[in-house]
């Protein structure tokens, strides 16, 4: 019952405030969801979701608190949570979109993965299909890269479909993008950069939010001399082999 939830409640967000920094205390109350994942009668994981919807026609769903405990994390129960509450509300009539309140990293490394695959699944962006990429030995090349595009009615499918904000549509098919890079191909990589670096100098407010990885914060943004500079070697450093490494992409290998 509502009551006793309240009560247990308490200590579910007395133990947030230890994993999840500036946490705050949710009360139970009608417009929030709670979705909490037992093994062997021992609580491992918790999230909270607020139907904002519930008040009005029409409305987006926030995802605010997801926590999974020390001892069960990296066994994929985050993400099959995650996978959950997308399953869950994609079958609300009344939700238009599903967003995440201030993301950290390791979660939107999570969810990358999990949107990409949901994206996949749902037989969108058909271009990385279309140029043979789905093979792990096959990597874009300056023609195929010309070719690889994803445009505004593809867009409006999947968000349409997955509930899906258009950054993070965006966000996605540029990670594919990277994961189909060749290690070894240093032109292919530079020209991957300006492409890029092209994109935020057009809309620069969109650096952080929309590209968190380090592949190209470090590279001077307004200075269009040092911009396209090649620097092929720290880039093949930053952007294949550290954080833009995608786990659903890893066993890419080049071909013999």
């Amino acid at each position: 019952t509502a009551v006793s939830f309240a009560e247990h409640n308490k200590h579910l967000q007395a133990l947030l405030k230890f994993y999840i920094e500036s946490a705050s205390f949710i009360p139970v109350d009608a417009n929030w969801f709670y979705f909490l994942v037992y093994m062997d009668n021992k609580l491992v994981a918790y999230a909270t979701c607020f139907d904002e919807f519930a008040r009005v026609p029409k409305a987006a769903l926030t995802i605010s608190q997801v926590l999974v405990l020390p001892p069960y994390q990296k066994f994929g129960i985050g993400s099959t949570l995650l996978e959950i509450i997308y399953n869950f509300y994609l079958r609300v009539s009344k939700c238009l979109s599903m967003i995440v309140e201030d993301p950290a990293d390791d979660f939107q490394r999570m969810k990358d993965a999990l949107d990409i695959r949901m994206i996949l699944k749902a037989g969108f962006f058909r271009c990385f299909e279309g140029l043979g990429l789905a093979n792990p030995r096959t990597f874009l090349d300056p023609e195929s890269f010309r070719m690889c595009g994803l445009d505004h009615r593809e867009i409006k499918e999947i968000s349409t479909k997955l509930k899906l904000k258009k950054e993070n549509i965006v966000r996605c098919f540029e990670l594919l993008q990277i994961a189909c890079l060749d290690p070894e191909d240093l032109e292919m990589h530079e020209a991957y950069r300006k492409y890029v670096l092209r994109k935020f100098t057009e809309s620069r407010d969109l650096l952080l939010p929309y590209f968190k990885f380090e592949n190209f914060a470090d590279q001077p943004m307004y200075n269009f001399a040092k911009l396209f500079k090649p620097d092929a070697c720290r880039l093949v450093e930053k952007c294949c082999l550290g954080n833009g490494t995608l786990k659903c992409m890893v066993g890419r290998v080049r071909p013999n």
